[in-house]
């Protein structure tokens, strides 16, 4: 197995908490943060697709919920 490592920079005077949201085999997935550090690590099957598509909900001290763009980690 390997991992994917995710974290944000972001911390907790700017967020509340955030979402990793990320696909695998079985279609997509998400984990949730609700405190510092943000940040997350999805293990990965050997036999699974190289590339790690994910994408970020984070909640701001306010409310507002801001995501980001799609991103791949490639192996």
């Amino acid at each position: 197995m390997t991992s994917a490592y995710v974290y944000l920079k972001q911390t907790y005077q700017d967020l509340k908490s955030a979402r990793l949201n990320y696909k695998d085999g079985s279609g997509w997935k998400s984990v949730e943060d609700a405190k510092y550090p943000y940040e997350f690590t999805v293990e990965r099957p050997d036999d699974d697709k190289p590339d790690f598509e994910f994408f970020i909900e984070a909640v701001k001290l306010d409310g507002t919920v801001e995501k980001s763009e799609t991103a791949v980690l490639a192996r």
